[in-house]
């Protein structure tokens, strides 16, 4: 039985961290030009810190606004690369997260989801 319990519990953390995040922006944060700014820095900070070669524009702050999701792609040594981010609310904390990566060559095509990585949000407020 307490087998059964942990296995149960354990999908459960795995799903959670596979899952897409779903949260938004609130209204205030979306007006905010403080905001667009930090979102910016945090897809900076995935980029450099995790030596991934997507360019970061100022539209990249809006799409996050908009949707809570955002999609980059780039292509290294004849591989297409695609990451997606989306924005985590956790007790009044606003993160950013790195959740999927695919990586597409000639003839195959793999996506990892998880959680490769957080960036918090300190200006930034999500619902």
């Amino acid at each position: 039985m307490a087998r059964t319990s942990v296995l149960a519990c354990l999908a459960a953390i795995l799903t959670a961290c596979a899952q897409a995040p779903t949260d938004k922006l609130t209204a205030t944060s979306r007006e905010d030009p403080a905001c667009a700014v930090e979102l910016l820095a945090a897809l900076e900070a995935f980029r450099d810190d995790l030596g991934l070669g997507y360019e970061v524009l100022e539209a990249d702050a809006d799409t996050l606004g908009e949707r809570g999701t955002l999609q980059k792609g780039y292509t290294r040594d004849a591989v297409r690369f695609t990451v997606e981010f989306g924005l985590d609310a956790d007790d009044d904390a606003c993160t950013l997260r790195l959740w999927s990566m695919t990586e597409q060559r000639p003839g195959s095509t793999s996506t990892h989801t998880g959680d490769f990585g957080t960036v918090s949000l300190e200006i930034c407020q999500c619902t």
